[in-house]
């Protein structure tokens, strides 16, 4: 047997199957017609917005306490991998500078070939780390970063819209944008 709250969702479904209706406006009787269909739809819309929110207003009084600790989590799972990055970031440094330092010893003479490359071998931090439960492994990641954004080419570049909407309708111009009045309906009710 359904619930009340099954019930009431049927009905609104089966309202949902009669707001389906293809118009094509042509008259002023088009015109009427559609007005009171779209009345239809926006009562429709209210009653689906205030069961969603209702809905929404329980599962969200279940999950806040969950989602308070999934961004915890998150956010110290980000905090870790932070510290991770740094460490080898900065092995893989000291590394290189000792192995720098080695392949200048070889290249003066200073040190042989095989001397060189015993000093050199496990220098190198490891790409990957193993526990009992769990395993780690370091790639790296090209990062881009904007050094000079005057250089950067115009098609990379990306119109902000509700800046440019702002100011045009606060009067400033602004080369290659206009204004364009569209009708819009805006329906209420009687």
């Amino acid at each position: 047997m359904k619930t009340s709250k099954e019930q009431s969702l049927t009905v609104l479904k089966n309202q949902a199957v009669k707001m389906e209706l293809v118009l094509a406006i042509k008259t002023k009787d088009d015109l009427i017609t559609a007005v009171n269909h779209l009345g239809k739809v926006k009562s429709f819309l209210k009653e689906v917005q205030a069961k969603k929110k209702e809905v929404m207003e329980s599962i969200n009084f279940l999950l806040l306490p969950l989602e308070t600790m999934e961004k915890r989590a998150k956010e110290i799972e980000k905090e870790i991998k932070a510290q991770m990055s740094s460490y080898q970031t900065l092995q893989e440094a000291k590394a290189a500078s000792k192995i720098e330092k080695i392949e200048e010893k070889i290249e003066s003479g200073e040190m042989s070939f095989e001397k060189g490359l015993e000093k050199i071998d496990g220098l190198e931090p490891e790409q990957s780390v193993a526990t009992e439960n769990f395993s780690l492994t370091f790639r790296t990641q090209k990062n881009i970063e904007i050094f000079y954004e005057d250089l950067i080419p115009r098609e990379y570049l990306i119109p902000d819209m509700v800046l440019i909407r702002r100011d045009i309708l606060a009067g400033k111009e602004i080369a290659g944008v206009k204004i364009v009045d569209v009708k819009i309906p805006v329906a209420g009710r009687l």
